[in-house]
């Protein structure tokens, strides 16, 4: 009787097999482990598909993802809308899926956020909110945002 793969192992074996670049090889075993339910694995199938220029299968896979909780698909799956990249360009949508990435902390998402406040794109402009969310994506790492924020503290907002 053969014995079931983990999808952690087969996301190890994938990792391996691209450092290895066995590209094909790492998408075989990056589907398996999406196909037992792994979110991370479905991004990854996504980035592939992205990376082939298939934006409409990266969408499907990416919004796999997001569906399970992944913050980073749902930061994605945002940039996806914005773009109209393998699905109709939808500002409203894409928003919404920003600001789940942002609830959960995603610091990119969050950056992103910040920058739309900052500016009034898609939502009403709100420096406060925008200074806001820069400083939690600092905190967490995300370095564009505490550029952006050091820039406006020296620009005395």
């Amino acid at each position: 009787m053969e014995q079931k793969i983990s999808a952690s192992e087969l996301i190890y074996r994938a990792e391996k097999a691209e450092t290895a670049g066995n590209l094909n090889e790492a998408l075989n075993l990056y589907l398996q482990a999406a196909e037992s339910g792994d979110a991370y694995a479905m991004f990854r199938v996504g980035d592939y598909y992205s990376a082939q220029g298939n934006d409409t299968e990266a969408f499907k896979w990416h919004m796999k993802s997001a569906e399970l909780g992944a913050s980073y698909a749902m930061n994605e799956i945002a940039t996806m809308y914005f773009k109209g990249a393998g699905v109709a360009r939808n500002e409203s949508e894409g928003l919404k899926w920003l600001k789940k990435s942002a609830a959960l902390k995603n610091p990119t998402a969050m950056a992103m956020l910040a920058r739309m406040y900052e500016i009034g794109y898609i939502v009403e402009q709100d420096i406060s909110e925008a200074l806001k969310l820069y400083t939690e994506a600092a905190n967490a790492g995300e370095e564009h945002a505490r550029q952006r924020l050091n820039q406006l503290f020296d620009e005395g907002r």
